[in-house]
Order: C-alpha cells, then structure tokens, then sequence
C-alpha cells in the first residue's frame, strides 16, 4: 500500500509560504509567478497559520468585491489545515482531504512540514495504482 510519501520529493525546503501579513495582492503575485494554486500561510518564526488557495481569494475576496491590496492574507485564508504524516497511507489521506474545505493536507513529519499534497495528488496516484492493478489482473487472467 502506497503512502503520502510517493507523492512528496523531499529535500530541506518547506513549501512554497506567503507571510500571513502580506496582502492578498502580494500573494497571488507569488502564485503566478510559481505557477502555484496554493501557498503555506505561516506567521512570524514561521508558525503554520494556515493555507491560501485560489478558492479563498475567489470566494473571500473576488466575489466579496474586497480590494486584493488592502485585505490581508490571515484575512481570507483557511485555518487549521489537516496535517498527515508521510506514512500515512492514500487511502486514508484521500478520506482526510475529502473533509477539508480546501483540498490540501500539510506532510508533517517529525514537527518538521515536508510539503503538502492535494486532492488531486493523492487521487492522481491511487487511479496510477488501480491501473497497474488491472493491467496485472488483466495479464494473469488472459496469460493464466
């Protein structure tokens, strides 16, 4: 059974942060530029305070006709995200990921944050996993 880990490539870097007092401005900016659909939102020592995805500028500020340049980050990001460790089996993330709002869980291993992963990641690899399994099963029955 595959774990979160197949999904990470771990290395010393955390995942890509935007400062919790930054602006949602400065935010997306960084988005764009990483090419990116959400940020680790941390606070100072770099404290988890939460995650920034696309879904909460579009529903917290676009749709609230809030101005991108003034409204803070903390302001519209969502809080307490779900954390997993890399052990943690696709299965079970993938039920963890479902009950989040915003689609991601943080890899926490060690009190060390690892990367996170999103609903697409996790399903991604467990429809990569079923195919081989069929594939195998299609084999076996047709080669017996």
């Amino acid at each position: 059974m595959q774990t979160i880990a197949a999904i990470l490539n771990f290395n010393d870097s955390l995942p890509s942060s935007v400062a919790a007092s930054a602006t949602v401005d400065e935010a997306v900016t960084h988005m764009a530029d990483l090419g990116l659909d959400a940020l680790l939102v941390v606070e100072e020592e770099f404290q988890i305070a939460g995650v920034l995805t696309l879904n909460d500028i579009m529903t917290r500020v676009i749709a609230a006709q809030l101005d991108p340049h003034l409204i803070r980050v903390d302001e519209v990001m969502s809080e307490r995200p779900a954390l997993v460790s890399s052990q943690t089996s696709l299965e079970e993330a993938w039920h963890r990921v479902n009950g989040c709002s915003h689609g991601r869980l943080l890899v926490v291993d060690g009190g060390r944050v690892c990367g996170m992963v999103s609903l697409a990641d996790i399903t991604r690899l467990m429809v990569d996993d079923r195919n081989a399994m069929i594939a195998d099963l299609t084999y076996y029955i047709t080669h017996g």
